[in-house]
C-alpha cells in the first residue's frame, strides 16, 4: 500500500513501529505545516529550519506518547508553537531576519501551505503588505492567526495546541484580527477585504 494515502492514525501506527519508510512519509506529508508556522513565529528563515528539525526530533522521541484517538495536527503545532516560544528571547540576541528578508530569501505565501486568509487579497501587492504587517504582532498572535487560516485549524484544535482555553484563543485571534486590520486598513484604502 502506498504510505501517501494512508491515514494519520494508520501512519502514526508505522511510525511506532520504526518503519523508515513511514517516518519519511511522516515529514513530507508535515514539514509543510511545522515550517510555516514556525516561520511565521520567528520571522526567520534560518531558526525556522532548525525549529522545524527540533520539533521532528521531538515528534520522533515523544510519539509513543501521542493519544491516537485524538487528532495529530494539534498536538504536532503544539511542539512546534513551544519549540519556537523558547527559541525566540535568543533570536532577538542574534539579530533574527524579519519576514521582509524571509520572502526576499525565497519563500511565498504559496509554499507556507493553504492561504486562507491571503486568498482574499485581491493582488500580490496585498499579499505582500499582509506579511509585512503580520510582524507587527506578537509571535503568538502571529502563530494563532498561521493555525487559525493557513492551516484551518478550529479554535478547540487551536486552544489544545498552545494550551490555553478556547475563550482566551478566542479572544487573542479577535484581538490580532482586529490589530492586523489597524495595520492594514490605510495601505488597503480603509480595509482588507477577509474576515
Amino acid at each position: 500500500m502506498e504510505l501517501a494515502a494512508i491515514s494519520n492514525a494508520d501512519l502514526v501506527r508505522r511510525c511506532r513501529a520504526n518503519e523508515h519508510r513511514a517516518w519519511r512519509e511522516f515529514a513530507r506529508r508535515f514539514t509543510k505545516q511545522v515550517y510555516g508556522l514556525s516561520l511565521r513565529m520567528l520571522r526567520n528563515a534560518s531558526e525556522a529550519e532548525d525549529a522545524t528539525q527540533e520539533t521532528f526530533l521531538r515528534v520522533h522521541r515523544y510519539l509513543n506518547r501521542f493519544d491516537s484517538c485524538r487528532p495529530l495536527e494539534p498536538w504536532l503545532a503544539s511542539i512546534g508553537y513551544n519549540v519556537c516560544l523558547r527559541r525566540l528571547p535568543g533570536l532577538a540576541l542574534t539579530g533574527g531576519r524579519t519576514d521582509d528578508e524571509s520572502q526576499e530569501s525565497g519563500l511565498t505565501g504559496d509554499e507556507e501551505g493553504g492561504n486562507l486568509m491571503e486568498d482574499g487579497a485581491s493582488s500580490r501587492e496585498e499579499a505582500h503588505l499582509l506579511h509585512l504587517s503580520l510582524s507587527e504582532l506578537a509571535a503568538q498572535d502571529r502563530a494563532l492567526l498561521h493555525m487559525h487560516y493557513w492551516q484551518g485549524m478550529t479554535v478547540s484544535e487551536m486552544a489544545d495546541a498552545v494550551e490555553m482555553p478556547a475563550n482566551t484563543v478566542k479572544i487573542r485571534l479577535f484581538r490580532a484580527r482586529t490589530r492586523l486590520r489597524e495595520v492594514l486598513g490605510p495601505q488597503l484604502g480603509g480595509g482588507a477585504t477577509w474576515t
